[in-house]
């Protein structure tokens, strides 16, 4: 009865009743997601690439050796089991549209609901549209029901839940350190019977953590070695870097500084600082998890921004402590100023995802045609190496004559042909860049341009 009544209540926290409008713009979040996610034909190269390591590699080795990526067990073997883009990317649909709901359930207030759902739409990640096929997404759902169930003093299984979002991708570290801490400032108020539970949460934790990633030590091991060297800048530059690096792209595939993903930086200081004055037992263990981010990927050699996902729900979730302290219009009005100010900043990266993704779907719904003018383009030319930059998806490179590259090596800038999809192109620097290395357009297959030397 009581695993009934906790299913029901977590099916339950999905209802958000906010005003009317911004339910508008709600439901029409979900269906624009729909519409990317259902598109399973439209993937991203990392997408291609995962479903065919799962279907090319055993259960056993998933369980037995790090996994590819050093993402856990538990992803691959639901990848595999999943077969096929549609099963994979509609069940990670459910959890994308899911995880809102569940945070934004913790909060009373229906406008305080409303400010919650309008800050969640200005996240350039509530618009993703890269590798959806990826950990990233189940590690922020299973986040987001731990918000939920820690939330509702379910703190065992709000513990097994972490773990299972670390194990899924170990870069969700950092959110054990802030649930650790909420959970120890709650229970300075709580009494003895809350302090009882904390070895059944770390036996709960540890067993879901190691039984989504079996091997963990190994992985862990493997995750310390591919540290980069600490970085030449100070510091405070690295950090800033981290944060807001210049935003940059691959394929639809967005990344850049954390912060483009979420709340920039005035928006945030301004954030942070209402929850302090509101409540600083929210506040610590919020600030110790963001600086716990940092310092995890302050030598990370890649820093991809999707690698702050996570704490995504746990920003969310400090509304619901700074609405809990006062619910007044000068409240309101701080917090709908976060949400204006981070939507200016924020909505052109957003509409560029939805401009891009749009690009590419009707793209491969061309690919046939495509793919059959570039085989044409190449048997007619006859260039002995093609420096390969078109569309994901579009399959055309099975010449037995001709070399094929992928990526901007030395050979394949100076390539005899040069395939490039122009949904990519910034046309100002791409016009000198091809100027410089003496390349022509020669034809156009769809949206692929053909250039060469000639």
């Amino acid at each position: 009865m009581q695993l009934r009544s906790a299913l029901g209540n977590l099916a339950g926290a999905a209802r958000i009743a906010v005003p009317l409008p911004i339910m508008g713009v709600f439901l029409l979040w979900l269906a624009y997601s729909t519409y990317v996610f259902l598109h399973a034909g439209s993937l991203a190269a990392d997408e291609i690439s995962f479903l065919a390591i799962a279907r090319e590699n055993s259960y056993r080795f998933f369980l037995t050796a790090p996994p590819p990526g050093l993402y856990g067990s538990l992803f691959w073997i639901a990848v595999k089991l999943a077969g096929s883009p549609w099963i994979a990317r509609f069940a990670v649909l459910l959890m994308f549209c899911a995880a809102p709901c569940l945070v934004i359930a913790t909060i009373g207030s229906p406008r305080f609901k409303a400010i919650a759902l309008l800050m969640w739409l200005t996240f350039p990640f509530a618009w993703w549209t890269g590798k959806l096929i990826s950990p990233e997404i189940p590690a922020l759902f299973l986040v987001s029901v731990s918000v939920y169930l820690f939330h509702t003093r379910r703190f065992v299984a709000a513990s097994a839940l972490i773990g299972l979002a670390i194990g899924v991708k170990l870069s969700a570290m950092p959110v054990a350190v802030y649930f650790a801490l909420a959970y120890a400032f709650s229970s300075l108020t709580g009494t003895s019977a809350r302090w009882r539970q904390a070895p059944w949460m770390l036996v709960a934790f540890a067993f879901a953590l190691f039984a989504s990633f079996p091997p963990l030590i190994e992985g862990l091991r493997q995750m310390t070695n591919m540290q980069a060297a600490p970085n030449a800048l100070p510091l405070k530059d690295s950090v800033q870097q981290m944060l807001l690096r210049e935003r940059w792209e691959w394929d639809a595939v967005f990344s850049g500084g954390f912060l483009h993903f979420g709340l920039m930086t005035g928006p945030l200081l301004v954030y942070a600082s209402l929850l302090a004055l509101k409540d600083w037992r929210a506040f610590i263990p919020f600030a110790a998890a963001f600086g716990a981010f940092v310092l995890l990927n302050l030598h990370s050699p890649t820093q991809y921004g999707w690698y702050w996902f996570p704490m995504l729900p746990i920003i969310l979730y400090q509304i619901t402590f700074i609405e809990r302290h006062g619910r007044s219009r000068t409240t309101l009005l701080v917090l709908g100023l976060v949400v204006a100010v981070n939507a200016v900043q924020q909505v052109p990266l957003i509409i560029e995802f939805a401009h891009q993704k749009f690009a590419q779907i009707r793209i491969i719904g061309e690919r046939d045609e495509i793919g059959a003018c570039l085989r044409t383009q190449i048997a007619q030319r006859h260039p002995s190496t093609v420096y390969n930059i078109a569309e994901f998806g579009i399959h055309f490179d099975d010449t037995a004559t001709t070399r094929f590259f992928y990526n901007p090596t030395p050979d394949a800038l100076d390539a005899d042909m040069e395939l490039r999809g122009t949904r990519t192109l910034v046309s100002e620097r791409q016009g000198e860049y091809l100027m410089r290395r003496g390349k022509r357009l020669q034809a156009l297959c769809g949206d692929v341009m053909v250039l060469s030397k000639e």
